[in-house]
């Protein structure tokens, strides 16, 4: 299978009016190739609004050697306009038009049958592909041998990705991962994701004269892709993402009438019929799929009877499916909770303009998750050797360590003697100091496409199944955030020095997946998060960084308190963390006293406490005390609501003496202290919307 490189080209991509390059200048490309490598169909139907810029991004492909075929289905906007003007300026776009709307899966139809690539890729028109896409796709498919590659999708609307949203998610434990045809049956349910939402790019030759169901107006991709692999084709999924898929009011791909429904069913049913030696237990599957699409139908139906105010026939529809009504209780608590408590600002998604940003170079001897570790240091050489030593060791050898050096030249020997080409040096000029270089460990950046990341400092350790293990809990937790016990060294650096037998967190939490809201609540008892025991995903909607100066012990609980979305906490210790806090706070930078820094750090941790509490659900603050996903005695969590002013009955726990003086002790600390100046707008920045 030959598989051509192309000359990488320097299109800037942005995502608004700026993204497609092509309404200006000269064509990129005059000449097309007669046998081109690649075919990319685009089926479009009134898709004026957003198809330029799923043009752009194909057309802007690193990888060069390819043919769009735009397959309009009688659109009755300006978006063929907006094609043929593309196609005058680069001949590679072909327009394929037709008076009668037939549905996508005829547009598609007639692209199939005018294609000349060896490969077929599937883009929507309301879509984004990043530009590596198609090249990185086909270097794993030549390298591996494969005739499909699918990638994840990668949810967003307008130029906000939707925060750790993906198809495929934790799905893939390894890649490529033949999907089965029991994977693509089982879709939806327990939580497996749709395959049939895919956009893989499939060899034309195994294709063959396979073709869409065009009695299918919704789910024809999920019919094309059983019908491939059951006929014995394979289309194998990557942990991957180079696909953005958009999210917006016109889509139809989440609207199952019931019409809908029964011509899926019916397509089921002559899959079903071509295959009549299936084993028992895809039929089971087939069958559940056929039930579950005529419940769909049927609460689609009770639906429409409520909105068109059917109340009759709605009612005789719930008496004879009662099973309806679940799913729409769901449903209206559903949204009455969004517009009580709407969770997720934009911000928190990241950017579709960061995701498209460049990418490093495919990787030819790995296709395992990449880690991304970063080591802020400052003149601590024998610490630094011995926290890089411990990457060394670890069971998982897909890594790459950025050592971000605040100090002096020791740093680099360290470096340097350690020869292991996957630690990388980097001097800061100017100086970070201590706080800004952990923070800027934190950035969203991806230089190194890498797919998981944790920040390491310098006198800290990670035990030899650290990585190993969270990538498998990130994978089969549904999670992007892990945050892992730690054991204590006492006397780091000396003589004397001893490891506790016990972690940092066996007194606080208890294993399992947190909400975030519940999360926040041990800001009341305790500290939350620490550095050293962090571990994320590529597609964490948290933003971890701060994004301001101030300690890095206050750096811990803005965190906390900026985790959005579920968090895995891991009891088992596999991290080693340094009680030297002597040592590691000589090079803050502060020029503050002792007595107004822990007045500042006590009034700015006092705001986070009570906005976490603000933020809690009722039933979560009548349960704090007692609440089952903690660890911390009763005791410890009044003395945090009455010490933060947050619920003085709570002294009932602890007795009146020690009531009075935490509340004294809090209302000085609120009186006299001052909040570092990011708090305030830290707060409001991560629970705006949240109230």
């Amino acid at each position: 299978m030959c598989v051509l490189k192309a000359e990488k080209v320097n299109f800037g991509l942005s995502v608004m009016s700026d993204f497609c390059p092509l309404h200006q200048g000269k064509p990129l490309l005059e000449t097309p190739n007669a046998s081109p490598v690649v075919s990319v169909i685009m089926a479009n139907y009134n898709g004026a609004e957003f198809i330029d810029q799923a043009i752009a991004s194909v057309l802007t492909q690193t990888f060069l050697d390819l043919e769009l075929l735009v397959s309009d289905d009688a659109s009755t906007d300006d978006s063929r306009a907006i094609v043929r003007g593309i196609a005058a300026r680069d001949a590679r776009v072909k327009l394929l038009e037709t008076s009668v709307n037939q549905g996508p899966a005829a547009a598609r139809n007639r692209a199939l049958d005018q294609a000349r690539g060896e490969w077929i890729a599937i883009v929507d028109a309301d879509d984004i592909v990043h530009a590596d896409r198609f090249q990185r796709m086909l270097d794993i498919a030549d390298r591996e041998g494969l005739v499909g590659v699918a990638d994840d999708l990668t949810y967003f609307s307008g130029t906000v990705l939707h925060p750790g949203a993906s198809l495929l998610g934790g799905f893939c434990k390894t890649s490529p991962l033949a999907a089965t045809p029991a994977m693509f049956l089982d879709g939806g349910t327990e939580g497996a994701p749709q395959l049939g939402y895919l956009k893989p790019m499939i060899n034309r030759a195994a294709v063959g004269n396979l073709r869409y169901c065009e009695d299918m107006r919704i789910g024809e991709d999920f019919d094309f892709y059983l019908r491939f692999v059951l006929g014995g084709g394979q289309i194998h999924l990557l942990t991957q993402s180079f696909y953005l898929y958009r999210r917006h009011e016109n889509s139809i791909s989440h609207r199952l009438s019931p019409e809908d429904a029964e011509a899926m069913i019916a397509a089921q049913q002559k899959v079903l019929d071509q295959h009549p030696d299936l084993d028992a237990t895809l039929v089971s599957k087939f069958a559940a799929r056929k039930a579950a699409l005529r419940e769909a139908g049927e609460f689609e139906a009770l639906v429409r009877d409520i909105k068109q105010r059917n109340f009759g026939q709605a009612i005789q529809r719930a008496g004879r499916e009662p099973k309806l009504l679940k799913p729409l209780a769901q449903i209206a608590k559903s949204r009455f909770a969004n517009k009580q408590h709407g969770r997720v600002s934009q911000a928190t998604g990241g950017s579709v303009a960061g995701f498209l940003a460049p990418r490093a170079q495919a990787r030819t001897s790995d296709t395992s998750p990449r880690v991304h570790v970063r080591t802020p240091t400052y003149d601590r050489p024998d610490a630094l050797r011995r926290c890089l030593q411990s990457l060394i060791d670890q069971t998982w050898e897909n890594w790459i360590c950025d050592v971000y050096n605040d100090g002096g030249p020791a740093t680099k020997e360290v470096v340097d003697r350690l020869n292991d080409t996957r630690i990388r040096f980097h001097q800061n000029t100017p100086r970070r100091l201590a706080s800004k270089n952990i923070d800027t460990c934190f950035s969203r950046q991806n230089p190194h496409d890498a797919d998981y990341f944790f920040v390491l400092e310098d006198d800290n350790s990670v035990l030899p199944r650290f990585m190993e293990d969270n990538i498998r809990l990130c994978e089969t937790q549904g999670v992007h955030i892990v945050f892992r016990n730690q054991l204590i060294e006492f006397n780091s650096g000396t003589d004397a020095a001893t490891t506790s037998t016990s972690g940092i967190l066996d007194e606080k939490f208890r294993e399992g997946r947190y909400a975030p809201d519940v999360f926040r609540l041990s800001l009341i008892a305790d500290i939350g998060v620490s550095n050293g025991g962090l571990f994320w995903s590529r597609n964490c909607g948290s933003d971890l960084e701060v994004h301001a100066e101030c300690s890095a012990t206050l750096q811990e609980y803005l965190r906390t308190f900026a985790i959005d979305e579920p968090i895995y906490v891991a009891m088992e210790p596999l991290a080693v963390w340094a009680d030297n806090g002597e040592a590691t706070t000589r090079d803050m930078g502060s020029s503050a006293g002792y007595f107004r820094r822990e007045l500042s750090l006590k009034k700015s941790v006092g705001i986070l406490q009570r906005a976490a509490w603000r933020l809690a659900s009722a039933q979560d603050k009548m349960a704090f005390l007692t609440h089952p996903a903690f660890r911390y005695p009763e005791a410890q969590r009044a003395r945090g609501l009455v010490k933060s002013h947050i619920g003085l009955r709570a002294g009932t726990k602890i007795g009146l003496a020690e009531t009075v003086r935490l509340a004294v002790r809090g209302g000085i600390v609120r009186l006299i202290g001052r909040p570092e100046p990011c708090v305030e707008a830290f707060v409001h920045r991560h629970s705006a919307g949240s109230a």
